[in-house]
């Protein structure tokens, strides 16, 4: 069976960037075709499995629009639809919040033969479709709503192009109704058993945690408003475009920590040293908390999004339903109070493995496929 996996850009890693690493452990030959690639970030893990025309990714595979790659989003969907696909694929894989699904639909239209066609969607494509929301400029949203149009239009119509729509929680199987007016069965993505364990001889220290990328939705901001008002420590670990703007936030607080670009190891001690995770923003399913679980770490999160499919209140952590910097703080100052028993935290997301995640992915292709 040939395989070809799609992915939007692979210039951070994240939760998509998991999956799709799981995704060529299931399919050890296939190619990864995407928009962009930075070998620095991704590492070695996907770095040989890049399909490169010229040296390049893509057209747009240069280092500035890395860097800046939503100044280019105008372009990607021109950009993928015309990426070359090999002539003789069975079953093409996108893994995507975006422009993925799009990689090759020229070429494709073109074969006597379609392949296969499974769609993991992490999210229907943000700039189409919450562009006011994702983007905190109402003037920048007004002045490019045309182009958020024409996005949600081409969207919609590559949601079309799958066979089968994967979703990677309810939240988002709720969002592909709405949007794509199709079903999609669930399939949670998985953690890292051998990266994100429970590790006893690490000793809880007296700090919180909020990880992730640091993007304006994911309200890293609202996390350091609140911790204004508390006496613990808290320690931000990830990077991204928020990270100057959250320093100056945080400037006068010396009870605030950075740690920029953590490595799985050291974001493993981080997780298992914190007294709770902080995960305050609506997210697609969120790995960050699974993670934080499977190191023993309970997690206060926002009531909403993939959170309240992996939380059990009051076992692996709370929630807060508002987010505000005062309903945060007293949440912050309810979860201190509470003993949580690390062994029972990490038994509740044993269920969110590559093993589970492996079997009921190949359990959505058709028999003649699974049988290759």
């Amino acid at each position: 069976m040939k395989v070809a996996l799609l992915h939007d850009y692979l210039n951070q890693y994240g939760g998509a960037e998991r999956v799709l690493l799981e995704l060529t452990k299931i399919f050890p030959q296939a190619m990864v075709h995407t928009l962009l690639h930075d070998p620095e970030i991704t590492g070695s893990d996907l770095a040989n499995r890049v399909f490169l025309a010229n040296g390049r990714a893509s057209v747009l595979d240069f280092s500035f629009v890395r860097s800046h790659h939503r100044l280019f989003i105008p372009l990607m969907p021109y950009v993928a639809r015309r990426m070359p696909l090999n002539q003789d694929i069975d079953l093409l894989i996108s893994d995507s919040a975006g422009f993925a699904k799009g990689i090759g639909f020229r070429t494709e239209s073109n074969l006597n033969r379609r392949p296969f066609h499974i769609l993991y969607c992490h999210t229907p494509l943000r700039y189409a479709w919450e562009s006011k929301s994702y983007f905190s400029n109402r003037f920048f949203t007004s002045v490019f709503a045309p182009a958020f149009n024409f996005l949600r239009e081409w969207d919609f119509a590559m949601a079309q192009r799958p066979n089968v729509i994967l979703a990677n929680s309810n939240f988002i199987a709720n969002k592909i109704r709405d949007y794509y007016r199709r079903d999609a069965a669930v399939v949670y993505p998985p953690y890292d058993p051998s990266r994100f364990y429970l590790d006893t001889t690490i000793s809880r220290g007296d700090y919180f945690l909020a990880a992730g990328r640091l993007l304006a939705y994911k309200r890293f901001d609202l996390v350091l408003r609140a911790f204004e008002l508390l006496p613990f420590p808290l320690v931000i670990a990830g990077a991204g475009p928020e990270l100057v703007r959250l320093q100056k936030i945080a400037r006068f607080n010396l009870r605030v920590r950075f740690v920029i670009s953590p490595d799985d190891d050291a974001l493993r001690k981080l997780y298992a040293g914190a007294r709770a995770l902080i995960f305050p923003n609506v997210e697609d399913f969120g790995l960050i908390p699974v993670e934080a679980n499977a190191c023993g770490t309970p997690v206060l999160a926002f009531a909403g999004g993939g959170a309240l499919e992996t939380i059990n209140s009051g076992r692996n952590g709370l929630f807060f339903k508002e987010q505000t910097v005062k309903c945060l703080a007293q949440a912050v100052r309810d979860i201190a109070r509470i003993e949580f028993l690390s062994g029972d935290i990490a038994q509740t997301v044993r269920h969110f493995t590559p093993v589970r995640f492996n079997s009921d992915f190949l359990a959505h292709l058709p028999t003649d496929l699974r049988s290759c």
